[in-house]
């Protein structure tokens, strides 16, 4: 059976005294499980449901619904890019062209690099700047 190594389960404690109640935890406890054990299979929501009081079916409802949770093991670099209409007026496409030529990766191809669509990402002051393994990519 899987579990949270000492400074991950220190960081759960953390977590779960930011919120007055559990439920309001669980998708920043999601996102810790998921850069300790690289993605939300069912026996991390098992562990995450066991851990939380909640049964294993609520964990992954909530998994499903964020696309920034992975339901499946990705590639060692995970590249987001931004899918909206705000992307797309500031030419994400061109971009997405060049990664894919650059890195010789497609939407969601399992290998060292994968790369994804995120709708979260767009931001108005930040033009919807690609994320590499969660962190932004901002100009130099």
């Amino acid at each position: 059976m899987i579990q949270f190594s000492e400074e991950a389960m220190r960081r759960y404690k953390t977590i779960l005294s930011h919120y007055p109640e559990k439920r309001a935890a669980l998708l920043p406890v999601l996102t810790l499980a998921q850069r300790e054990f690289g993605w939300i299979s069912q026996e991390v929501a098992d562990y995450i449901g066991e851990l939380m009081g909640y049964p294993p079916s609520d964990v992954l409802a909530v998994a499903t619904f964020y696309t920034m949770l992975h339901k499946k093991p990705v590639g060692k670099y995970h590249i987001d890019i931004c899918k909206n209409v705000s992307c797309w007026l500031m030419g994400v496409y061109p971009c997405i062209d060049e990664l894919k030529q650059q890195l010789g990766v497609r939407d969601g191809a399992d290998g060292p690099h994968r790369r994804g669509q995120d709708q979260r990402l767009a931001r108005a002051r930040r033009r919807g700047l690609p994320h590499w393994n969660e962190v932004e990519l901002r100009p130099a």
